[in-house]
């Protein structure tokens, strides 16, 4: 029953990271001369949440312990990639006040680490 409660929160916060930059944390808005470096790195995040995804939803199906926590393994690298994105691989704007560092990047990032803390809870959970 821990693992479909993990595996399901942790669906959710992929969902999140799909759709959140569109929708409840945009941003920073492109315009007709230039495409943001934000923009890039959100577009980014939908394949990583994707596989995120895929990755829940073996969760809810195995019943393994050592697969479910390869799983949870997997999961937890997989839900730091967004902060790789943000911090190292594509970055955002230059420009402190922008949308993307005052309130996309804060939100993913946060998402992203109650993702890495459900999967590491699947991890030790299930060793117990």
């Amino acid at each position: 029953m821990k693992q479909k409660i993990i595996a399901a929160i942790s669906a959710l916060c992929a969902a999140l990271l799909a759709i959140g930059p569109w929708t409840l944390f945009p941003a920073c808005t492109p315009t007709a001369e230039k495409i943001m470096k934000c923009h890039w790195c959100m577009r980014a995040l939908i394949p990583v949440a994707v596989i995120l995804l895929a990755v829940c939803a073996f969760e809810l199906i195995v019943k393994d312990k050592a697969g479910l926590s390869a799983l949870f393994a997997a999961g937890a690298v997989g839900f730091a990639m967004p902060v790789l994105l943000i911090k190292v691989i594509i970055g955002g704007c230059a420009v402190e006040t922008m949308a993307c560092n005052t309130t996309a990047f804060p939100a993913v990032m946060a998402v992203s680490a109650a993702g890495v803390v459900c999967q590491l809870a699947g991890i030790f959970l299930k060793k117990a």
